[in-house]
């Protein structure tokens, strides 16, 4: 195979195929601990992996047989291990296990079939928040009521709790109060459930969860009448799948309809995107003088040097500029304290549905009531003027900070 053999190579799929438990002569590329008997389907594929030097990983951890079959027949009787993972061997030891989980609510004839590999990578300085508030539900007017009032309630507390603190104290609170009425008010995003099911769909899926699970641990017997009450629950999910979607569809289609009525080219291109399902992954190749694609970071650093060597390094102008002119008159800059119309026409040029600041504070909350976060805000803001911005002194464009008194 034509890969580079520092890369993690994995292969997931029904291969069809049945590799045994018997690994007698192909101990590089598989276990002990698989399932039945190899078959000719099975036999190729050993081949396969002893020729490109993987494993396979269905074979390697003891599991119980019933964490080992990745397909069931419809009568329930046979069972085989056909569906396998392969890594190749230099990242053998990164692979921790390989298991079925039946409990997956698939309607399908396979178990779901996880592995689990573990890597040691660069650190990560910045921390991704593994919750993400659902902002999303200020857009309703009930919802965004009661935040605003639990938002002025607490800042109000707070009013009353301040003593003579610094400016960057002050600002750790505020931000606190943002985030945690926000995290009481709106919650989190629940990332298994898609915009469009709706709360019916969900608890049939529920149902249909349940009884996987009831039919799983159900004897022989007992499971031909729970798959046919599990096969009708299945096909009514999928009924109210299909009509949650094409109502999703519709309503979305109609909102597109009244932006393009409206002229919002915006809203209506990032809708128009949503219902094709499009991703621009496109990406742009470095490449050298000669054109061929630079694969290597570290050359294509140097093509970067290269480069910005080349632009940025020119002749000097034939025409010289004459610097004898007289500078422009200072620019009058109004050093009052920050007004509210100001504070207000910052907040309205916040884009929505962007990724918020190191503060975690997005455009949203601040929008949900402008009057509101403007007297939040006033009087922070202008103690940082004071504080902060006038202690300095405006020369030839540059900021020169003064010395403070005392």
């Amino acid at each position: 195979m034509d890969t580079p053999k520092h890369d993690v190579l994995t292969i997931f799929g029904d291969f069809n195929a049945k590799v045994g438990s018997t690994n007698i002569g192909s101990e590089e590329v598989m276990g002990k601990h698989g399932l039945g008997e190899i078959n000719n389907n099975g036999e190729r594929l050993v081949e396969m992996c002893t020729m490109n030097n993987l494993v396979i990983g269905g074979t390697i951890f003891e599991h119980k047989n019933i964490h080992k079959a990745t397909w069931v027949s419809p009568n329930g009787k046979v069972k085989n291990q056909i569906d396998h993972i392969l890594i190749n061997k230099k990242w053998r030891s990164s692979l921790i296990d390989v298991k079925v989980k039946r409990g997956a609510d698939v309607y399908s004839d396979h178990h779901l079939v996880i592995g689990k590999i573990r890597l040691k990578l660069r650190k990560n300085r910045y921390k991704t928040p593994s919750k993400i508030i659902d902002f999303g539900k200020l857009k309703q007017p009930e919802i965004q009521q009661n935040f605003n009032i639990e938002l002025k309630n607490r800042f109000e507390v707070l009013q009353l709790e301040e003593n003579e603190i610094d400016i960057n104290s002050k600002w750790q609170h505020m931000s606190e109060i943002y985030l945690k009425t926000s995290e009481d008010i709106l919650g989190y995003k629940n990332k298994e459930r898609k915009e469009w099911i709706s709360d019916k769909t969900w608890a049939l899926i529920m149902e249909r969860k349940v009884l996987k699970s009831k039919t799983n641990q159900a004897t022989a017997e007992q499971q031909e009448g729970m798959k046919d009450l599990y096969n009708s629950k299945e096909k009514e999910v999928k009924k109210n799948a299909k009509a949650d979607k094409k109502a999703y569809i519709d309503k979305i289609a109609e909102e597109a309809e009244n932006a393009s009525k409206v002229g919002d080219m915006r809203k209506l291109y990032n809708i128009t995107k949503q219902l094709s399902g499009r991703v621009n992954t496109n990406s742009t190749n470095i490449k050298d003088k000669d054109g061929q694609t630079i694969c290597k970071f570290e050359k294509q650093l140097k093509r970067w040097k290269e480069h910005f060597e080349e632009v940025l390094n020119r002749p000097e102008p034939e025409i010289s500029v004459d610097r004898t002119e007289e500078a422009p008159p200072p620019i009058e800059i109004e050093m009052g304290p920050i007004t509210d119309d100001e504070i207000k026409a910052a907040i309205k040029k916040l884009k929505n549905n962007k990724a918020p600041g190191v503060d975690g504070i997005p455009a949203e909350v601040l929008k949900s009531d402008i009057n509101l976060n403007v007297n939040i805000l006033r009087d922070l803001l202008n103690e940082i003027w004071e504080k902060e911005i006038l202690p300095t002194q405006w020369k030839d464009g540059i900021i020169i900070k003064l010395p403070k008194k005392g």
